[in-house]
């Protein structure tokens, strides 16, 4: 009896060794099975990450063939633009700069004098470019690592590369020194480097480098050492400039109240101007300036002889006076006698000469304070040459209008002029 007790304990025990060992290895196999290298959890997990990178992707892609497709049909998108007497220059938003219009000079820096382009033109292929400014016949950029590019008419010395001999393409300026800003005039130059010392070269018979002197100067020489600054201009033969502090500058040729200090006479070195009052923007061309304050209230001073101060008359004004105070603005820009400016609500107002139609409202007639123009249209760019205009709306379409006799509103055609705003578009 005590042996058949013993061996059904026996027994019993190794049944329960036995069911132990199976348990254990049935929980090793499910364990496996639900969480191994191959798991379901792990497939679960593959399963999920691979549809949310599949709708990542498929979003991805849907937003590239957008764009691409938005490219297709308004062309390659541009960000910055600048004009001067007739030729155009324009960045698109990869960084290629573009030309088009009067190359007499080599002033769209194509390696030719060929008379004009009536559509854009590459510029120096390679190189992608930040800050770009049309003088009368000479251009200026900056590219992407900081470096200043100089090129066509060169008599007084406007490229500053030390000598007065034209240049049908870019060349650098004062290597090693990194530049942000920079503006073209009629034959001198200005630029801004990236500490905030101002740079000036050039013709200089009306004081317009604001060294205190006369005399030319065929490389950058510095100004007003120890301020420094964020914004620069220039008119004919003047300069303007905006310190770190808001405070606003001017010097150079006053015969026609251009610098907004209450006189008519030269300055050869920078005077205050509106003391107590910080600006933001600025803008000048031939004689007269224009500035926003940083509360977007809009000045405009100098000489109006065809409304082109905004100011609802046609008298000179030797200190500045306020245009449109029920509207704040954010961007100005100065033809030679017309103006540009886009609200705070990207709407563009144009208003001074209008000939040739550069004021984009359909007519021919001068306009003595701001009109609206494309109503409906937000823009965040603007720039205006000698009688036309241009301007880039919130998508990056660029459009162009005015006097077209050299090609420079790049729509292909030679034209006296068109009076509304036209599309202008680079293929991909």
């Amino acid at each position: 009896m005590r042996k058949t007790i013993k061996r059904e304990k026996g027994i019993t025990l190794v049944a329960l060794v036995i069911t132990i060992i199976i348990i254990i290895i049935l929980a090793t196999v499910t364990l496996n099975f639900a969480f191994g290298d191959n798991g379901l959890i792990k497939r679960a997990e593959d399963a999920r990450d691979y549809y949310t990178n599949s709708a990542k992707e498929e979003a991805e892609l849907m937003s590239n063939l957008e764009e691409y497709w938005k490219s297709e049909i308004n062309g390659i998108g541009f960000k910055e633009i600048a004009a001067d007497y007739v030729q155009s220059l324009a960045i698109d938003e990869y960084g290629n700069l573009w030309g088009w219009g009067n190359n007499e000079y080599g002033q769209l820096g194509i390696g030719s004098t060929e008379l004009y382009k009536t559509t854009p033109v590459q510029i120096k292929d390679g190189t992608r470019f930040e800050k770009i400014c049309s003088g009368q016949q000479h251009s200026l950029a900056i590219d992407e690592d900081g470096n200043l590019w100089a090129w066509g008419y060169n008599e007084y010395g406007q490229l500053g590369d030390g000598t007065t001999e034209d240049k049908l393409t870019p060349v650098q300026i004062k290597v090693g020194t990194k530049f942000k800003e920079i503006y073209a005039e009629l034959v001198h130059s200005l630029a801004i480097d990236e500490y905030g010392n101002l740079w000036a070269w050039g013709y200089n018979g009306y004081g317009q480098f604001g060294d205190g002197t006369t005399e030319d100067k065929l490389t950058p020489i510095q100004i007003k050492d120890g301020t420094k600054f964020k914004k620069i201009t220039a008119g004919h033969y003047s300069s303007m400039a905006i310190d770190e502090a808001g405070n606003l500058w001017t010097w150079g040729y006053n015969a026609y109240g251009q610098l907004g200090d209450g006189t008519i006479e030269d300055k050869l070195t920078p005077v205050q101007i509106k003391d107590g009052t910080k600006f933001k923007e600025i803008a000048a061309s031939y004689l007269r300036g224009m500035a926003i304050d940083e509360y977007g209230n809009l000045w405009a001073w100098g000489m109006n002889s065809t409304g082109q101060l905004g100011d609802g008359t046609t008298e000179n004004k030797l200190t500045p006076v306020q245009i449109k105070g029920e509207t704040k603005f954010k961007e100005i820009a100065a033809g030679l006698v017309h103006s540009l400016a886009i609200d705070e609500y990207g709407n563009l107002w144009t208003w001074g000469m209008n000939s040739t139609g550069q004021l984009g409202d359909g007519t021919t007639e001068d306009k003595t304070t701001p009109v609206q123009i494309k109503d409906g249209t937000k823009f965040k760019e603007i720039a205006a040459g000698e009688y036309h205009s241009l301007a880039i709306d919130e998508a990056g379409n660029l459009w162009t209008w005015g006097y077209n006799e050299s090609g420079q509103l790049g729509n292909g055609n030679i034209e006296e002029y068109i009076s509304t705003p036209v599309q202008i578009k680079i293929e991909n």
